[in-house]
């Protein structure tokens, strides 16, 4: 029997993966097996599943009047901009991002929820914190994380940031307009200017300390044990009478010690 003839008579019997196997065992007349069914079945559902979630997105796209496409680009955006923030509550928090639909009305463009409950023994009901964000479609598109900072970037090296502030019920997340300059932050010009200058020195700094050789002395002084070193020589084949570049070390692994040097 072709996988057509079998899906048509399962779907006629309104079978699904849930009850195929009574469905088979009840009609074995039928000399169809239960993997074969359960395959057409799964396959049936996964492709059902796929189209109503496709016919989802184009009407949330249309809502906001921008391609399927866009709109998922933007809610996974929207998603990683929500996760950089919470509001410190144990149980969790909403967390929701909203811009104007079609009708030039405020509303839920995306969610990014963190909540837990007590037990169902528990009489205490949970309390949970709200962040809401707002943005214009112009700002959700061309918001970017900069150095860790989600920034909104405009001309002349002006832009807005968002920073949260206080912890539970004091807590907030504000757009911060200042200065953009290279990747620092600032509320004026010249202090990003000169903020990205002093970042610019310590990275030529700790490029040529990358460079020099270190031994057994050097890390021992940061604070390292004599088997924390024996240890990490046997997992890199390193030959403890040697000396080697700081920046070869650091690559082999993370490790506190070479960071302090």
């Amino acid at each position: 029997m072709k996988n057509s003839e079998t899906l048509k008579i399962l779907l006629g019997n309104q079978v699904t993966t849930k009850n195929v196997k009574t469905f088979c065992n009840k009609n074995k007349k039928l000399s169809i097996s239960y993997q074969k069914c359960y395959d057409v079945l799964i396959r049936h559902e996964r492709k059902e599943k796929e189209k109503a979630c496709k016919k989802f997105i184009k009407e949330r796209a249309w809502e906001f009047n921008m391609s399927s496409r866009k709109y998922e680009e933007l809610q996974q955006k929207s998603h990683n901009i929500l996760e950089s923030f919470y509001t410190g509550h144990s149980m969790g928090c909403y967390r929701h991002i909203k811009i104007k639909n079609r009708k030039g009305e405020w509303v839920i463009f995306a969610s990014n929820n963190t909540l837990r409950e007590y037990a169902k023994s528990c009489t205490w009901n949970p309390t949970y914190g709200t962040i809401e964000l707002c943005f214009s479609k112009k700002e959700l598109n061309s918001i970017e994380k900069v150095e860790g900072v989600w920034t909104i970037k405009k001309d002349h090296h002006k832009c807005t940031w968002l920073e949260q502030f206080g912890r539970k019920q004091n807590h907030t997340v504000n757009k911060v307009d200042g200065y953009l300059f290279m990747r620092s932050h600032a509320t004026t010009l010249k202090e990003a200017k000169e903020l990205e200058r002093q970042k610019i020195i310590q990275e030529r700094r700790q490029k040529l300390e990358n460079k020099k050789f270190i031994g057994i002395q050097h890390v021992q002084k940061a604070g390292a044990c004599m088997a924390g070193i024996k240890a990490f020589a046997l997992r890199h084949n390193l030959n403890l009478d040697y000396g080697y570049r700081l920046d070869y070390l650091k690559e082999l692994e993370d490790n506190n010690f070479l960071n302090q040097l």
